[in-house]
């Protein structure tokens, strides 16, 4: 299933099959006009079989209805009415507007029928009110539905026919276990590493960043006392898999604090020539501060700036430690980032 939580809809036998239909949906926020029901055909022993759909469904609160037929799926949704060849759809139904629809899936998954509910005794446009008790049985698939002025109750069927309207539904491509593409090394460190981590950048590169892993000591650093330090290094490696030189940032790195890095937002109107800004941790004044670099496409270092200023001024006695760990950088959205 996708990234993320995610919440059970339905789990149906099939009829007359050792298999059947289980439905979910992704639990991150969106609007309701994005959301999409998974549906996947299980196997008797609850395994996949690679038969896989996608379902609109338009509403903030509850879910489609679902019922099995001898040849498949059928279910009744909430989507938007419009033509698959994007014509006017109608004077009394408009284009967008959220209207209960009916898809019907063969056994595969694969799209049989779809098109929005509509009731003759209703009148013009003939969109229920509510539709309830679905079912099917012996070839045919049934609803009730309510609608019409004064509300009519009419049973009508759902029938498995080619549509002129755009389908609510679409079957997707069997689902491939993740596998390695390319392997390759893109960076090489006496030490250990303590953190790596990467970013798509807009040309298409792939920016990857690493630290060496070097033990800090707690608290104010002594200036006198030689210590080991970490290395910060980071590289560009194109789409096709090929690894550019290296680019050492920095020899003073603090292992605990990581690296973090984001694609580098866009500058005003002229083309940026940055491509990714790092987030890392160094020594300062004797104390662990958070530091973010712009990176130019070349691998230059355009701009630095401290993030932080703990505990410059202090005077020399014993202080609570600062430490710095696992530091993180993410876009606002906008044109500025965010260092946490």
């Amino acid at each position: 299933p996708p990234v993320g939580p995610q919440a059970l809809v339905a789990l149906i036998g099939q009829r007359g099959r050792d298999e059947a239909l289980l439905a979910w949906e992704p639990q991150l926020p969106r609007p309701a006009a994005e959301r999409r029901i998974h549906l996947a055909m299980l196997d008797g022993e609850g395994t996949p079989t690679g038969r896989r759909a996608l379902l609109d469904f338009q509403a903030s609160t509850d879910t489609p209805h679902f019922a099995t037929a001898d040849d498949g799926v059928v279910t009744v949704t909430l989507a938007a009415a419009a033509m698959a060849d994007g014509s006017v759809t109608s004077p009394l139904v408009e284009e967008g507007d959220v209207v209960p629809t009916y898809v019907r899936l063969g056994s595969a998954l694969e799209l049989v029928a779809s098109e929005p509910i509509r009731v003759a005794p209703f009148g013009e446009p003939g969109i229920p009110a509510l539709v309830r008790s679905l079912t099917c049985g012996e070839g045919h698939c049934s609803a009730l539905t309510v609608g019409g002025e004064p509300q009519v109750l009419a049973a009508i069927e759902l029938p498995s026919r080619e549509s002129p309207w755009r389908a609510a539904a679409q079957t997707l491509p069997p689902s491939a276990p993740p596998a390695a593409t390319m392997l390759g090394t893109v960076g090489s460190s006496d030490s250990p590493l303590a953190e790596v981590t990467a970013t798509r950048i807009a040309d298409g590169r792939t920016l990857v960043a690493w630290t060496s892993d070097v033990q800090e000591p707690m608290g104010r650093r002594s200036r006198n006392k030689p210590q080991e330090e970490a290395t910060l290094a980071f590289r560009f490696v194109t789409a096709e898999g090929m690894a550019g030189r290296a680019h050492v940032l920095s020899k003073r790195a603090i292992s605990v604090g990581g690296v973090a890095c984001a694609p580098a937002v866009p500058e005003g109107q002229g083309e940026s020539t940055a491509a990714a800004v790092l987030a890392w941790a160094t020594p300062a004044n004797g104390y662990p501060q958070v530091f973010v670099t712009k990176i130019g496409k070349d691998g230059s270092k355009l701009v630095q700036r401290a993030i932080t200023r703990a505990q410059l001024n202090r005077p020399a006695k014993p202080v609570l430690p600062n430490r710095v760990s696992d530091v993180a950088i993410a876009s606002d959205g906008r044109s500025g980032y965010l260092v946490a």
